[in-house]
């Protein structure tokens, strides 16, 4: 079965990827307002225990997202051409997590703007060559 000249398999594989992003998200939106290291040893012991609550919402939000943007701009032929799904695909769970951290603790961490800045600045150079 086929929408948008895509298999259903790839957008049951990007919601899943979605889902784990989400995830990843939540656990960043605790660890970056408190400046602490978003990869360390209570990240893999806290989310194997699935301490973490509140995070379906944020799962579910990014996978249903990422199924969005996979049916609007599809898969392409050549690299170049992915570059508008790539792009959004790494720059919209980044700008999410910025909003909800923004919305909880009125602050914006410069580590997460830097990072926005640098994937903005890769794929424009990416798109100029």
């Amino acid at each position: 079965m086929y929408f948008n000249n895509i298999h259903i398999m790839v957008y049951f594989v990007i919601a899943a990827i979605g889902c784990i992003i989400g995830k990843f998200m939540a656990w960043c939106n605790l660890r970056l307002p408190e400046d602490k290291k978003i990869f360390s040893k209570e990240y893999f012991s806290e989310n194997r225990a699935g301490n973490i609550k509140g995070t379906y919402i944020m799962m579910f939000f990014v996978s249903i997202i990422y199924v969005l943007l996979l049916y609007k701009f599809g898969i392409r032929e050549t690299f170049v051409k992915n570059l508008d799904l790539i792009k959004f695909l790494i720059l919209t769970p980044m700008l999410i997590s910025s909003f909800m951290i923004d919305l909880k603790h009125r602050i914006l961490p410069n580590r997460l703007n830097m990072v926005i800045f640098e994937v903005r600045n890769i794929v424009d150079i990416c798109l100029w060559y």
